[in-house]
């Protein structure tokens, strides 16, 4: 039997249409199944491969290392009447791939929340008139340029909430790309070009002023993360675990956050657990929901660990800090948790 291979254009083509779709990760890592009806998220599964179960009437696409895995895996689920195709490339092209939902927009702005689904990562693009910011962008920044174009706006500002463990950031080269100002926590190790998150109580974009809020640090291991604030739809919470309980405390003491609406919708910087996922395939929840106590959240039973293994966290750290130049392979090999 053949099956055959599709690149990642080809995948994002696919996802425009109306149907079902399962992205099956081959790996022994932690393999999960990433379900869209259409562009929409509904469902993240961890299972094996050998044991995956399928909706009926899926299109399954398999991510393996090589083509012959994906040979092996096929034929053991293609007979049970399901299309079944793989991804060119592997792996490496599934690192690289980014899925765009559109969180919300009104006469002011608009926000683009970005999926990284091999990493977990979700970073964000805001316009207003014909200006756009980039929040917490990926190492591949052509994706970032590519997006702005489609929308025929300019990038005016790109914004790091934190100093990131999990990826490479792009952000201060899209920024030099551009021209535009690039915003991030201070750090005294950090050797970039760059200006100090906490320290600005408003980004500029276009005729909206984005606030900006510090709130307490809750992990020791996270550096200091700042959250953005659009009008009163939209909060960005940079790297919050945002189901911790020290997480809503927090929330509940700033005067800004106790202000805004509960309708507001709190966007977070990575996809901590398929229960935050909406019915629009958007990963946040409702600043109302938020406030109740964390005991009240809906429970998946599934969590997702994006996390990789500590030397290579603080090499990508050292990476972001110091603004070293690296290739693609590099940034792809330590993303994946690849030591170099």
């Amino acid at each position: 039997m053949t099956i055959e291979s599709l690149s990642v254009e080809e995948l994002s083509r696919e996802m425009k249409r109306n149907k079902m779709i399962a992205i099956q990760e081959v790996t022994h890592h932690r393999p999960r199944q990433w379900l869209f009806q259409g562009e929409r998220l509904t469902q993240l599964r961890e299972q094996s491969p050998a044991n995956a179960d399928f909706p009926d009437g899926a299109e399954i696409f398999l991510v393996c290392h090589d083509s012959d895995t994906c040979q092996q895996y096929a034929e053991r689920i293609a007979n049970k009447g399901w299309t079944v195709r793989y991804l060119a490339g592997g792996h490496l092209a599934w690192n690289q791939f980014y899925h765009p939902v559109v969180v919300g927009f009104d006469e002011q702005v608009k926000v683009w929340q970005i999926h990284r689904l091999s990493r977990g990562c979700l970073s964000y693009m805001v316009t207003s008139g014909d200006e756009a910011m980039i929040v917490d962008p990926s190492y591949h920044i052509d994706y970032y340029l590519g997006l702005a174009h489609a929308e025929s706006v300019d990038i005016s500002c790109v914004v790091d909430t934190t100093l990131h463990r999990d990826h490479v950031s792009g952000a201060a080269r899209l920024a030099a790309k551009t021209g535009s100002p690039y915003y991030v926590p201070s750090d005294e190790r950090f050797q970039g070009e760059s200006h100090p998150l906490e320290e600005q109580s408003t980004l500029p974009l276009g005729d909206t002023p984005i606030d900006v809020i510090v709130l307490p640090n809750i992990n020791r291991q996270m550096d200091l993360s700042v959250g953005l604030f659009y009008g009163d739809r939209f909060f960005l919470s940079g790297d919050q675990p945002i189901r911790h309980e020290a997480f809503r405390r927090s929330v509940e003491a700033h005067s800004r956050m106790r202000e805004a609406s509960e309708e507001t919708i709190v966007l977070p910087a990575h996809t901590e657990d398929i229960a935050l996922v909406n019915e629009h395939g958007i990963v946040g929840v409702l600043l109302g929901e938020l406030k109740k106590d964390a005991h009240s959240f809906p429970k998946s039973g599934i969590s997702i660990d994006v996390r990789k293994p500590e030397a290579v966290q603080d090499e990508i750290v050292k990476i972001n800090l110091t603004q070293e130049k690296i290739d693609l392979g590099t940034a792809n090999e330590l993303e994946m948790g690849i030591s170099r």
